[in-house]
């Protein structure tokens, strides 16, 4: 019995049918390996990974958790600055009634991230917000 399946299975893997499938389907599979990584609107580019780990490359992990949580602090200031611009823009009694309220609530974020909000810096490995 046991000298039975190895012979079974070279007559399956000899078949130019089964060859062909296997190659089909790795060629399937490679194409949605690729497809579904490329980078979208949501999703960051494999470049921005990239400068991250380059960035992050020599420093202990006490240093790699102050640099991220700066990146987040950052972009958390810059989030708020464009939600209250987006509040102040719609030009009625709500928008600013809100826009004040939120910012009665976080003082001084505004003003401390809406310089780095205009002049764009705080993007070091994307090219948008998103």
């Amino acid at each position: 019995m046991l000298r039975l399946i190895p012979y079974e299975f070279s007559k399956i893997w000899r078949k130019r049918s089964f060859l062909l499938s296997v190659c089909v389907l790795l060629f399937i599979h490679l194409f949605l390996l690729w497809y579904t990584t490329l980078p979208d609107e949501e999703t960051a580019p494999l470049s921005a990974y990239k400068m991250l780990v380059s960035e992050l490359a020599g420093k202990n992990e006490a240093e790699k958790a102050e640099y991220i949580v700066g990146l987040k602090e950052t972009i958390d200031g810059v989030c708020f600055v464009r939600e209250i611009l987006d509040m102040q823009s719609l030009e009625s009694e709500m928008g600013n009634a809100l826009a004040g309220q939120e910012m009665a609530e976080h003082p001084g974020v505004f003003e401390t991230y809406y310089e780095r909000y205009q002049s764009g810096d705080y993007l070091k490995f994307t090219d948008s917000l998103e």
